[in-house]
C-alpha cells in the first residue's frame, strides 16, 4: 500500500474521526471554544497582525540581548492598544466580506484592501461592511476590471 492510500485509509476510520485534537480537547476542558480558521491565510486571522505590531515594538525596543529581549517582550505584549487590535479585525471582516463575494478576482481583493488601508485615502471607509464596500462605484477606478 502507498503512503498517500494509507492516509487515506486511516483518516477515514471512526476513531480518527471522531478525535479531536489536543488544542481542541484544552479547550473545551476549560470552557472555550476553539475556532479554526482557513490554513494559509494570514490575512484572515487577526492575530497576525497583533504579532506583527509586537515585533514591530521589539524590533525599535530591542538591543538583541537575552537579558533585554525578557524585558521588552512582554512590553511589545502590552503595547498594542485595543484601538489597534479593533482596527485588525475590522481590516479581517472586510478581507471576509470580499472573499464572500463571486465577483471578485483575487487581484480585485488585492486592490481593494489597499485602498482603504492608506491615510491618505479619498474618502472614509464604509461603517458598516456591506455599506458600499462592494459596490460598482468603488471599483470604478480599479486597474483589473473583468
Amino acid at each position: 500500500m502507498l503512503l498517500p492510500e494509507a492516509r487515506l485509509l486511516l483518516s477515514s476510520q471512526p476513531d480518527f474521526k471522531n478525535q479531536k485534537n489536543w488544542i481542541e480537547e484544552t479547550c473545551n476542558k476549560l470552557g472555550h471554544l476553539a475556532i479554526f480558521g482557513a490554513k494559509f491565510h494570514p490575512e484572515l486571522a487577526a492575530i497576525e497582525y497583533f504579532w506583527g505590531e509586537c515585533k514591530k515594538y521589539a524590533r525599535r525596543h530591542c538591543d538583541y540581548t537575552l537579558v533585554n529581549l525578557r524585558k521588552v517582550v512582554p512590553e511589545a505584549l502590552l503595547s498594542v492598544s485595543l484601538y489597534i487590535i479593533r482596527r485588525h479585525f475590522m481590516h479581517v471582516k472586510r478581507y471576509m466580506k470580499a472573499y464572500e463575494s463571486d465577483t471578485l478576482s483575487n487581484q480585485q481583493i488585492e486592490w481593494a484592501m489597499r485602498k482603504y488601508s492608506s491615510h491618505r485615502r479619498a474618502k472614509e471607509p464604509p461603517t458598516t461592511l456591506e455599506e458600499d464596500f462592494l459596490t460598482e462605484i468603488f471599483f470604478l477606478d480599479c486597474p483589473f476590471k473583468e
